[in-house]
């Protein structure tokens, strides 16, 4: 049996996410629904109605409570959480990493581009970036 967890977090809610590609096949993923969590984000009504139609296209577990007791409840092995650069879910995160292994998963890159090329302009990155922009797997 698989004792593994992708959790997920609204800065990452695509099945076509990496993290899918990561974590090994058939490993369950779950989304908890934290009030404390959506009180200090201050989110409308709307962009929690967002969030929850999402979930609802992706199929996964939706849990409700606080994120760190419903991990250690489920107490798997390995939890495998796409990466973020917000602070309140890196927080969160870092507080999981004390109890569990984390495996965080960086998504694909919206555009493949020489990275030591420097931009002035939004333009200049746009003429360099569109190529890739729109294409799946490199193809257009």
């Amino acid at each position: 049996m698989n004792n593994q967890l992708i959790l997920l977090h609204e800065k990452a809610l695509s099945i076509n996410h990496n993290v899918f590609n990561v974590a090994p096949k058939g490993t369950k993923a779950i989304y908890v629904w934290d009030d404390s969590y959506f009180k200090q984000t201050k989110y409308s009504l709307k962009r929690l109605v967002f969030i929850y139609e999402s979930l609802c296209e992706l199929s996964i577990d939706i849990i409700y409570g606080n994120i760190i007791d419903v991990v250690k409840e489920l107490g798997p092995q390995k939890i495998f959480i796409p990466a973020t650069n917000n602070f309140m879910i890196n927080d969160s995160i870092d507080k999981i990493k004390l109890i569990l292994p984390v495996q965080l998963v960086d998504d694909k890159p919206f555009v493949d581009i020489n990275n030591s090329i420097e931009f002035r302009r939004f333009f200049q990155y746009w003429s360099k970036a569109q190529k890739t922009a729109f294409s799946i797997d490199g193809e257009i």
